[in-house]
């Protein structure tokens, strides 16, 4: 039990590093709460310092996630639900960071961080069925609801323990519910999609380049 509260700590603390909010501080002199979506997670910071920022957000959000998975690997060998334990638990700081009112990302770069740690074969299969939806649909939020999926299958298909089944199950159900409003523009056509946002920032760049003239 103390050995399961250890792996939780240690994810938790671990995905409390919200890159978003900190290169958006230390590099732009914004707050990406502020900005955009208002979201701390690699759309925003797309859609609010562009691709470059977005990007370093993406593979540092991964990169926590997969370092929590790792620790915990490397500290309980061989003990699965604990390693299971510290990667949840590193994408629900993530989440629902402390560090930031409990007011986090939604968890797609999280996820991916983790199965990452846990199996890079199934994490790639996530990757590929992340970027074919989001770029059929021009969604990001379709396809992070997707990678939650695969996750569930694959707990339930290669026999972990029924509590990593519930566990993932549950994270499903968080992350469609954190989506809501995405859905829910999505629906009526609202969402603004990644080609728009595209044009955003290029127009943007254009309107900044004609202030400095």
């Amino acid at each position: 039990m103390n050995q399961m509260i250890l792996g939780a700590l240690i994810g938790y603390f671990m995905g409390n590093f919200m890159t978003a909010f900190f290169l958006g501080k230390c590099f732009k002199g914004i707050d990406v709460r502020q900005e955009g979506t208002k979201n701390v997670g690699a759309s925003n910071a797309v859609v609010t310092m562009g691709w470059k920022y977005g990007v370093a957000t993406w593979a540092l959000d991964i990169l926590k996630t997969t370092a929590a998975v790792l620790i915990a690997q490397k500290l309980f060998p061989g003990q699965l639900d604990i390693h299971v334990i510290a990667g949840f638990c590193s994408i629900l700081g993530h989440m629902y960071p402390i560090i930031l009112g409990f007011k986090g990302g939604k968890g797609a770069s999280s996820v991916f961080g983790m199965m990452l740690g846990l199996n890079w074969k199934v994490a790639i299969i996530m990757a590929i069925t992340l970027t074919i939806i989001t770029l059929v649909t021009d969604y990001i939020a379709l396809g992070t609801i997707s990678m939650f999926t695969i996750v569930m299958i694959y707990f339930i298909g290669w026999n972990y323990g029924i509590s990593s089944i519930i566990i993932s199950a549950g994270f499903l159900a968080l992350v469609i519910y954190k989506h809501k409003g995405n859905i829910s523009r999505i629906i009526k056509g609202e969402e603004l999609g990644l080609r728009a946002t595209k044009k955003i920032n290029k127009e943007r760049k254009k309107e900044k380049e004609k202030n400095r003239n």
